[in-house]
């Protein structure tokens, strides 16, 4: 996924750029944990720099919650603005005083759309009634609920069987984890809506922050704001093109939901982004911001 091939590049940036002077153990594919795991060890200092999605913060503050709010964001180019702007920045820098750590970059493993086995899903009315597999936020699940489904929370190592199984009969999902975890074995259908982002967000422990020389904090953030950069330019669109082509090589039919139908998913989440100003005087400004790019393209 592009969140994964930017971590590897960043990765070799650093080490090529240093000139040997920082060498970086690289540990993916989900060794160390659970993007939950991996918040604990970075707070505790165990871990030097982690890789987690904005959701994993969920459990400590709200902060970061209206980044996945059902269409605040238009696409990819909306998100990169978001993720640079000083709005977004602003909860940044409270958050990384709240647990002593530091914000390095970003990246995106793709936006969100419907994956089903009994029907495509073309408009609001037909996720009614079907079990839904959602990330476990409670905006998002009290989303699908006003859409009509009854979503679940289901591990994510748990969803394939629970496709096979018809404990589920979808799930909202990206592209490429459609693919790469060959969900399109058990969907015969992606409905492509790009209802929320799902970013990786990269973060240095406070102790190691102090612990090493200021020159090498400012090259490893650089690499990651360049990998941000490369990330969103054209990997995201090329990974997403090549991986829904994967899946339709697979069988999968696709289909696009637009216009009025797309308006009627836009309209349900309206409340929940309201809701979300309310919270914070900085969430709200960052809500702000992000409709104010959305609505201006």
């Amino acid at each position: 996924m592009a969140a994964g091939q930017t971590s590897y590049w960043v990765v070799e940036q650093i080490e090529t750029r240093s000139e040997g002077r920082i060498d970086i153990d690289h540990v993916g594919e989900s060794q160390l944990g659970t993007d939950a795991d991996l918040i604990v060890q970075l707070l505790d200092g165990t871990l030097d720099i982690v890789a987690v999605g904005t959701s994993a913060f969920s459990s400590y503050t709200t902060l970061f919650d209206a980044v996945q709010a059902p269409f605040l964001l238009n696409g990819y180019e909306d998100e990169y603005k978001l993720f640079t702007s000083e709005e977004f920045l602003s909860i940044v820098a409270e958050v990384e005083e709240m647990f002593d750590i530091k914000f390095l970059g970003f990246a995106e493993n793709g936006f969100r759309q419907f994956a089903t086995v009994t029907r495509p899903i073309t408009c609001v009315a037909d996720l009614k009634g079907l079990k839904m597999r959602v990330i476990n936020t409670n905006m998002l699940t009290s989303y699908m609920s006003a859409l009509g489904a009854n979503p679940t929370t289901l591990a994510y190592t748990e969803i394939y069987s629970g496709l096979q199984n018809k404990v589920i009969d979808g799930e909202e999902i990206n592209i490429s984890s459609c693919a790469s975890q060959k969900h399109y074995d058990v969907v015969k259908y992606i409905s492509v809506a790009d209802m929320y982002c799902f970013p990786a967000t990269y973060w240095m422990s406070g102790k190691t922050y102090r612990a090493i020389p200021e020159e090498n904090f400012n090259l490893i953030k650089q690499c990651f704001m360049d990998g941000a950069e490369r990330c969103f330019d054209t990997l995201l669109y090329e990974l997403d093109d090549a991986f829904l082509q994967e899946c339709i090589d697979a069988g999968v039919a696709v289909n696009y939901i637009e216009g009025a139908a797309l308006k009627e998913f836009q309209d349900i989440a309206e409340p929940f982004l309201s809701e979300a100003r309310e919270s914070d005087p900085k969430v709200a400004a960052m809500i702000d911001y992000a409709l104010s790019i959305r609505d201006a393209g």
